[in-house]
C-alpha cells in the first residue's frame, strides 16, 4: 500500500450526488491542506530543535509559533465541522444497521486529536514568553512538543480517512442501489 487513502469510488458526476459525498470530498480536501501545513510545521520544528545557535533557534521558534497559531485555528474549524456534520452522518447511518459499533474508532480518533492538541498547547506555553537565549534546552523541548503534535496529526488524518472512506464507499453503494 502506498500510504495514500483513496476517495470513495462514486464520482462527482454521479446522477445522485449527496450531501454525504460532498462531505467526503471536503474531508479529503481539508486533510490534504492540513497535512501540507503539518509537514511544514514538522520540518520547521525539527530545524528549530536542531539549531545550535540560540539566537537563530529563537528566531525559528518565533516563526514556528506564528504558523502554529494560524494552523491551530484552521484545525479547530475543521474539527468543529467534522463533529457537527461529518461524523453524525456516518454514525447515524451505521447505528441503524446491525454491525459492530464504530463508536470506539471515533473515540480513539478523538483521543489522538486531543493528544495532539496537548502537545501544541505545551509548545505554545513554552514559547509564550520570550525564551532566554541561554535556555537551548527549553527551545529543544518546545520544538520536540511540536514535532510530536505533527506526527500524531499525520497519523490521525490517515486513520480517519482509513475509517471514513470505506464507510463512505459502502454508504454510497447502498444509496446508488436504493435509487436504481
Amino acid at each position: 500500500m502506498n500510504g495514500k487513502t483513496s476517495l470513495p469510488t462514486v464520482s462527482q458526476d454521479s446522477a445522485r450526488p449527496t450531501d454525504f459525498m460532498y462531505a467526503v470530498w471536503r474531508l479529503k480536501e481539508e486533510h490534504d491542506r492540513l497535512n501540507e501545513q503539518v509537514k511544514v510545521l514538522y520540518t520547521d520544528a525539527l530545524e528549530a530543535g536542531r539549531e545550535t545557535d540560540a539566537d537563530t533557534a529563537l528566531r525559528l521558534l518565533g516563526g514556528l509559533r506564528e504558523r502554529t497559531v494560524a494552523f491551530a485555528l484552521q484545525l479547530e474549524a475543521h474539527s468543529e465541522w467534522e463533529e457537527r456534520e461529518m461524523f453524525p452522518l456516518v454514525s447515524d447511518y451505521f447505528h441503524k444497521r446491525i454491525v459492530p459499533s464504530i463508536t470506539p474508532s471515533f473515540w480513539v480518533m478523538e483521543k489522538d486529536h486531543e493528544l495532539a492538541l496537548l502537545f501544541i498547547g505545551t509548545f505554545m506555553e513554552l514559547t509564550e514568553d520570550n525564551v532566554p537565549a541561554d535556555r537551548i534546552d527549553l527551545i529543544r523541548q518546545a520544538a520536540s512538543n511540536m514535532v510530536q503534535a505533527c506526527l500524531i496529526l499525520q497519523e490521525h488524518f490517515r486513520l480517519e480517512e482509513e475509517l471514513i472512506f470505506p464507510l463512505a464507499d459502502e454508504m454510497l453503494t447502498d444509496i446508488d442501489y436504493f435509487y436504481s
